[in-house]
Order: structure tokens, then C-alpha cells, then sequence
């Protein structure tokens, strides 16, 4: 299957699905659509991968999914070396945190947790402004 496919099938399982959690289910259409930019504009390799690795944090903690390096760089079609060096630059910047020494898994702080949800909030706002 596809990498574009997958993002398909992702973004119609979020369409059709009532959730008591509009933040999450937001951020996780943000994060889907991010992954789907470059099917519609092929000619350009754009991104904000720290962002998206964030996002992605987020949804998986409350889906709880898998955390792992691995894991984010095979959802983020990204090289895990890449991936390691923005996690050591979000955890540097506070935003990061690993679950302990013995798990793989990586955790957004408070910070994160708070700033990403106020930022949803907001566009969720704006949105329901512009109707």
C-alpha cells in the first residue's frame, strides 16, 4: 500500500468518526494533511518536521500508539537519524521528554501538551468564526 494511500485511508477513518475529542481529532487531521502535501504539490519537499513529530506525539499518546524513534520516523516518512536529532532538539528546547531509560517511547511534556492544545483550541475558534 502506498504512503499516500495510508493518509487516504487515515483521513476518511478521522472524517467518519464521532469523537469526544475534537482537539485530538483536529491535530490529527492537521498532521495527515501535512503528510499529504506533497502528493498534491510533488515538485516540492516541504515540511515542518519537528512540528509534525510533535503533533504525531500527540495523537499517539492519546491513541496510545507506539512512541518509539522507529515508530515516528516510519509514520513521518522520515530517516530515523533525522528524527533522533529533532527529538534531542526538543528535548533540549523542553518540549520532549523520554517515558525512562529502559522504554524507547518518547513523551511531550506539559509545555508541549498545553501549547499544542491551546493552538488547537484557537484554530478551532477561528474556524468556528469564519462560518
Amino acid at each position: 500500500m502506498k504512503y499516500s494511500d495510508k493518509a487516504d485511508r487515515n483521513q476518511n477513518a478521522v472524517s467518519n468518526h464521532e469523537s469526544a475529542d475534537p482537539i485530538k481529532d483536529l491535530a490529527k487531521m492537521i498532521l495527515l494533511q501535512n503528510r499529504k502535501r506533497k502528493q498534491f504539490m510533488q515538485q516540492l519537499d516541504w515540511g515542518e518536521p519537528g512540528w509534525d513529530l510533535l503533533l504525531d506525539l500527540f495523537v499517539a499518546e492519546s491513541e496510545r500508539m507506539d512512541s518509539s524513534a522507529t515508530a515516528l520516523a516510519e509514520r513521518n516518512n522520515m530517516p530515523l537519524s533525522s528524527v533522533r536529532r529533532y527529538l534531542a532538539l526538543l528535548v533540549e528546547r523542553g518540549l520532549l521528554t523520554q517515558a525512562s531509560a529502559n522504554e524507547p517511547n518518547w513523551r511531550l511534556t506539559q509545555t508541549a501538551k498545553h501549547g499544542l492544545v491551546s493552538w488547537v483550541r484557537d484554530a478551532i475558534g477561528s474556524m468556528a468564526n469564519h462560518r
